[in-house]
């Protein structure tokens, strides 16, 4: 039975994952996508133009929300995971040892973790830095075109 939960939590573990790839992927295409639409923008209809990045600007919120429901889900999954494993190293063991145990706190490289306290930069903080630049990017981009052409 213990066979079947874990597999069934390595499955959803990876489920959770690609949905979160996924997102992020669809956010590179929605900000060149943004990108390119603005500037064909500029050269035809200057007057509107800045309103195409100032629309897009939500996006890097929204994905940043649907990310933060997605990490609680898979860390979650995670620990339900690790407790599985008492007794031998599986999947979620060996990711702590690499520093992304999720226990505690929830951050990643914790003292007693496998990797020293504040050494590692993990996929969350990057996402969340990544959506947020994009977010006040395409804010400035707006204001650019507003004001400067």
């Amino acid at each position: 039975m213990e066979k079947k939960i874990y597999e069934e939590l390595c499955n959803n573990y990876r489920y959770f994952l690609t949905w979160r790839h996924a997102a992020f992927a669809g956010h590179v295409l929605a900000i060149g996508g943004t990108i390119a639409l603005s500037i064909t923008a500029i050269k035809d209809a200057l007057k509107i133009a800045y309103l195409i990045p100032l629309f897009a600007s939500p996006i890097g919120i929204i994905l940043w929300l649907f990310d933060i429901k997605i990490r609680k889900i898979y860390r979650a999954i995670y620990i339900q995971g690790e407790k599985l494993e008492e007794g031998f190293d599986g999947y979620f063991s060996c990711l702590r040892k690499i520093g992304a145990s999720f226990s505690g706190n929830g951050r990643p490289g914790e003292e007693g973790q496998g990797v020293p306290a504040g050494r590692v930069i993990s996929h969350s903080t990057v996402l969340d830095i990544v959506y947020w630049c994009s977010f006040l990017g395409m804010l400035v981009l707006s204001l650019i075109i507003k004001y400067y052409y």
